[in-house]
């Protein structure tokens, strides 16, 4: 009878196997068969066979452990293998056997995987050089990418930054939340509303007219009226100007200022070339015709200091009008001035006193002057009337130069043409008012005479080291028929550029990005042709007088005098 080798299927320890239910199609132990089996729901339908007498039916089962391996004789057979014929022990299964197929197989694999290995080393050079290369684009283009990006997000913070500086710049110029204009129409609804609601009570009443209606109603609403007065609320008169520099990607939000002609004086002087403020109650005219100067006080509406002095020069009067190029600033208390007739010196002028000269720029011609707290601005042209070069130098107080510029760093063209006036803004930018030219040439028959030309120009604004920021070349709406004459600029305390417009009559008021703001114009201010801020903030406006020549006496009287106007500004910012 073969070996038993089996084992108990319900409990896995016992060897002892003496029954099968051929319904279970399990073997199990004595013990089992009571504890478990008989246990199982239809036990007793079962059929449940004694194991020894399957065994002995059976005893021509092979059993594989007693027939040897057909290649290792010493081991025991675990398995026959129909393909090979052959029985086959563990190591037969581990490792190839030689049957002949198999075999084939075997060094057909292992000679693929050789040739692999050999490709595999042929192309891993190519790929491991193009992985390091890559890698190296990808690092650069990740680092090109970051830089960037930081750019843009530096420039989106920046952008951020100056929107919000906007806005909160326009919620104080008008809060919709709190501002007097709101507070004054919500004080004007109650008091409607209370109006109203009393009005129709007491209507109620008075048709009723009933002692329960009448006495409730007075003891209710018999209040005072509110008076008829409201507060004097001022809305600012706002504007958004789009930015034409490189400096702000925005604009800016202003305040129109406002400006009100006050007063005008008749001044005994043919023409105010240049107006200057040299302290709180001191002001400076210059007549370029009669080469005078005239100091006065303005109080109370009236002149009530005046002091006349000519002018020292020992040039003759070749050009005897207030044409001529003319700038004068205040200096130290005193008065810089340029003038044609001074040839290239810039004269130091203290009162009647004192007439020096202040510095000299050698061949170059003197146009515009200006000083600001701590330095001196000069414009210069090689030639009134055949200009090659043009420029401004920058001097310290002494009179020492500090730096010029004359071109444009970028394309080297110049600058400008004939620097004419300067002037300084909040922002420390160089303002300057540019002619394409003073003279032109007339009557050659007789020889070369020069005559005064159209002081048709622009403004040209300059960063504090001389870089273009923006130009002005008027305004359509104003220049449509008259050409854009500036003849005279300043600032206010608050960036507004104020440009005195002479073909127009018109005052030029402009935005610190050089975008048109508003105008100023007045039928009684005519030709205006020089202006200035004095100490109080007042606006002083010189009209020269117009009169080119004739026989009437009331024109040739109206020749001797000039008129200055004095304008209030209200400046906001």
């Amino acid at each position: 009878m073969a070996q038993n080798l089996l084992k108990c299927q319900f409990c896995k320890r016992s060897s002892e196997v003496m029954w099968k239910c051929k319904t279970c199609e399990v073997f199990f132990c004595d013990p089992c068969r009571i504890n478990i089996h008989a246990l199982l729901k239809n036990a007793h339908e079962h059929d449940v066979t004694d194991y020894k007498e399957m065994d002995t039916k059976c005893s021509d089962r092979v059993n594989l452990k007693s027939i040897p391996c057909s290649t290792h004789p010493e081991h025991s057979c675990l398995m026959f293998c129909r393909v090979c014929e052959k029985s086959l022990c563990s190591s037969c299964l581990i490792n190839p056997f030689d049957h002949e197929e198999l075999t084939r197989i075997y060094n057909v694999r292992r000679e693929s995987l050789r040739e692999l290995k050999h490709q595999i080393e042929n192309v891993l050079p190519f790929f491991e050089e193009k992985c390091t290369e890559f890698q190296d684009l990808e690092s650069n283009s990740l680092s090109q990418y970051h830089q960037i990006r930081r750019t843009i997000s530096e420039r989106q913070n920046a952008l951020t930054q100056e929107a919000e500086e906007l806005f909160k710049q326009l919620d104080d110029f008008w809060n919709p939340a709190d501002n007097a204009l709101t507070q004054e129409k919500e004080r004007l609804t109650t008091i409607e509303k209370d109006l109203k609601q009393r009005k129709s009570e007491l209507a109620n009443a008075l048709e009723e007219s009933s002692p329960s209606s009448i006495f409730p109603v007075y003891e209710k609403i018999n209040r005072d009226i509110p008076s008829q007065m409201i507060a004097n609320v001022k809305t600012p008169d706002l504007i958004y100007v789009k930015s034409s520099s490189n400096d702000s990607y925005f604009g800016s939000i202003t305040q129109v200022p406002e400006l009100n002609l006050v007063h005008t004086f008749t001044i005994a002087l043919p023409d105010i070339s240049a107006i200057a403020t040299i302290n709180a109650e001191t002001s400076v005219l210059y007549s370029a015709k009669t080469n005078r100067f005239q100091h006065f006080t303005i109080s109370n509406l009236e002149i009530v200091k005046c002091l006349d002095y000519n002018a020292k020069n020992n040039i003759s009067n070749q050009f005897n009008s207030s044409a001529r190029v003319v700038d004068m600033t205040e200096y130290r208390g005193n008065i810089l001035i340029s003038d044609e007739l001074l040839g290239d010196e810039i004269m130091h002028i203290c009162h009647s006193v004192s007439q020096t000269k202040f510095t000299s720029i050698s061949d170059l011609k003197p146009c515009g002057v200006h000083t600001t707290s701590n330095i001196i601005l000069l414009g210069y042209c090689s030639s009134y009337r055949h200009n090659e070069k043009s420029g401004i130098i920058i001097l310290d107080s002494i009179g020492k130069e500090i730096r010029r510029f004359e071109c444009n760093a970028r394309n080297e063209e110049m600058l400008f043409t004939f620097p004419a006036k300067i002037t300084t803004n909040i922002n420390n930018d160089i303002c300057i008012i540019d002619y394409k030219s003073f003279y032109t040439a007339k009557n050659p028959r007789y020889g070369t005479r020069y005559t005064y030309e159209s002081r048709s120009g622009r403004v040209v604004t300059l960063g504090e080291w001389g870089q273009p920021k923006w130009t002005y070349s008027g305004q359509s709406c104003i220049n449509c028929y008259d050409t854009f004459t500036p003849y005279d600029i300043v600032t206010t305390m608050h960036g507004h550029i104020l440009i005195a417009d002479g073909d127009s009559s018109t005052n030029h008021v402009v935005s610190n990005d050089g975008e048109f703001v508003t105008k100023f114009c007045h039928d009684d201010i005519v030709h205006p042709n020089s202006l200035n801020i004095d100490k109080m903030g007042r606006l002083l406006v010189g009209c020269s007088s117009d009169w080119d020549g004739g026989n009437h006496e009331d024109d040739a009287r109206r020749c001797k005098t000039s008129k200055l106007h004095v304008v209030e500004l209200i400046d906001i910012c």
